[in-house]
């Protein structure tokens, strides 16, 4: 459980920071007598939202899909990762889709799927860089355990 919430944690920074970095206008790209946020802002702006996602939806939806993957049981390495993938995938929409449909007070059924299609890339990207960071720091671990044990 450590490990998912450090991932949750981890990932959220990793996401935001990317998105922050997306988002962000240089000074000499400012348009007079306009307001733009500082990059800080923007990294402040983008933990409030994706870290609590993360923590809420990432860490419970990482625990279903080891259930489900030791259910399955894949021996195949390459099919066990595109297996998680796939699973993170839906888990990332799923969870999105929550967030949308809470934020929304029930309209987001109303409205077209494809307004809020970026939502849902974003969602599943930051899913399969769950994922992936999940898979570094148990490698990272890993060695660290073995180094450990060797003195």
């Amino acid at each position: 459980m450590v490990a998912k919430v450090t991932t949750a944690l981890v990932s959220s920074l990793v996401f935001c920071l990317s998105l922050a970095i997306v988002s962000y206008v240089p000074m000499i790209e400012h348009d007079p007598n306009s307001f733009y946020s500082s990059f800080f802002d923007l990294l402040v702006l983008f933990l409030i939202y994706a870290g609590p996602v993360y923590i809420l939806g990432g860490i419970p939806s990482a625990i279903l899909i080891e259930m489900l993957q030791r259910r399955i049981a894949l021996t195949n390495r390459v099919g066990l990762y595109f297996f998680n993938v796939c699973a993170y995938l839906i888990a990332g929409v799923l969870v999105t889709f929550l967030l949308l449909l809470i934020n929304s007070q029930g309209r987001l059924l109303t409205e077209a799927i494809r307004e809020n299609l970026i939502f849902f890339v974003l969602g599943a990207i930051a899913a399969v860089l769950y994922y992936h960071v999940l898979m570094l720091l148990t490698f990272l671990y890993g060695r660290y355990r073995t180094a450990v044990k060797e003195k």
